[in-house]
């Protein structure tokens, strides 16, 4: 475990430190959003449709990892600080064992079932064989899907952040170039940007097995996984508050798909797609920073430095709260470019699609508080607040505000507006919960 995590940090070293997980993030955000931008020029608009109806299927396997890695890694990591390091890489082992298994149960699954679940999904029958076509490749991908999640978390445990950078960097960048090659020289269409997205999501997986199979001078690497259920319970406790946090994804992209289509039709799925794509980008920087602290305060509150978790919760609090206000005003002013990448030749779509992009921007000077508030609360082993917060913000308020803001007469808008409204309201329970546990967590 290199010096990240046992050193004393300045403001500027924790920045550091969490920037490439912050890069990381935005490239895994990017995965996705390539696909759109090949398959929108390359293809057709109800591809791109087709597209984002069977993103809410990879989002909440996504999520699922997000739980099991964001947990373990919280686990492991407060194991580190406890001196517990054999413990550690056994729960370390154990966690990839699992993902390893459950990856190839869905994919078994996904296989057998892939009509109701497309059903499930929402697709129109117009859309069907173009959503079949994308579904259909990237479900044989499930298990490094499920790895590359995974292992953004533990390299960060392992102090060796950088090189999960590197490895999203270099399935981003695979995924980019085999995108072309597929699509259009390999005119393999839909699948082609499927196929290019599972081998970009294989690199990450790959070399973080490779990694932590031969990283026997490390603190961290593969030994032999023991199952401990108290493990698995502190990996689920503490987890679901990220998964919940990364769900909204899946229930907001499923929603929107439900609900745009009865205000402006398909057309209005193909511009969700493009604002969705624009949001994932965007909170991707908030959420990167905060998942890259947190291992530093989960390590730090295990080994009961209680200044260095006030001083690291105040700085990453400044951080979150600028980072969010520049967030805002680089979505703003950069909408027009962003749906040039989509919708240059469509003029109803590109209006739709600047219109949601913008009227999203104010969600982002509310979310970096509520993701670091989340994510803190899950490095401290309180995984039941970071749970119930997560929760409110996609189930209550967010459905809330779906189904309440178009009927009084703000339609369209009001869908747009339903994120930034939910958003709002939980900043009102971020603060609380902030305030209310300031002392119990020497924050």
């Amino acid at each position: 475990m290199g010096n990240g995590l046992t050193q004393r940090h300045t403001a500027k070293s924790l920045l550091v430190f969490a920037m490439p997980t912050i890069v990381m993030t935005v490239f895994m955000s990017l995965y996705t959003m390539v696909d759109g931008i090949f398959v929108a020029n390359f293809v057709s608009a109800d591809a791109l449709a087709g597209l984002n109806l069977v993103i809410p299927a990879l989002s909440m396997l996504v999520s699922l990892s997000v739980m099991i890695s964001a947990g373990g890694s919280v686990v492991i990591s407060r194991k580190l600080g406890e001196c517990r390091d054999r413990e550690a890489k056994e729960d370390l082992s154990f966690i990839v064992f699992l993902t390893v298994l459950f990856g190839g149960a869905v994919t078994v699954l996904g296989i057998i079932f892939a009509d109701p679940i497309l059903r499930l999904l929402g697709t129109t029958d117009g859309l069907y064989q173009v959503a079949h076509d994308y579904y259909s490749v990237l479900v044989l991908f499930t298990v490094p899907c499920l790895l590359q999640v995974q292992f953004q978390y533990l390299f960060i445990t392992a102090g060796a952040p950088s090189l999960g950078l590197w490895c999203v960097v270099a399935g981003g960048v695979s995924n980019v170039v085999l995108d072309y090659i597929f699509i259009v020289p390999c005119g393999m269409d839909i699948q082609g940007a499927a196929l290019a997205t599972g081998i970009g999501y294989s690199i990450p997986a790959v070399v973080g097995l490779v990694w932590f199979s031969l990283n026997r001078n490390g603190m961290l690497h593969f030994t032999l996984p023991r199952f401990r259920l108290s493990t698995l319970r502190e990996s689920v406790v503490n987890g679901i508050g990220s998964m919940i946090i990364n769900l909204a994804g899946a229930v907001v992209t499923w929603l929107y798909n439900r609900v745009i289509v009865l205000y402006l039709y398909e057309t209005g799925i193909a511009a969700a797609t493009i604002v969705l794509y624009a949001r994932y980008m965007f909170n991707s920087v908030l959420s990167g920073y905060s998942s890259g602290v947190a291992p530093v305060i989960s390590f730090n509150y295990g080994r009961k430095d209680f200044e260095q978790v006030k001083f690291l919760f105040r700085t990453s609090l400044k951080a979150v709260l600028a980072g969010s206000a520049l967030v805002c005003l680089i979505s703003v002013f950069l909408r027009d470019p962003i749906v040039a990448l989509f919708a240059s030749g469509e003029p109803e779509l590109a209006e739709l699609a600047r219109r949601g992009i913008f009227l999203f921007a104010f969600s982002y000077l509310f979310n970096g508080v509520n993701t670091f508030a989340a994510t803190l609360f899950s490095s401290l082993n309180n995984g039941r607040i970071s749970a119930f917060m997560a929760f409110m913000n996609t189930f209550v308020f967010l459905v809330g505000a779906m189904f309440l803001l178009p009927n009084l007469g703000l339609d369209a808008d009001g869908v747009w507006l339903a994120v930034p409204a939910a958003e709002l309201l939980s900043l009102g329970l971020s603060l609380y919960f902030l305030r209310k546990n300031q002392k119990t967590y020497g924050y």
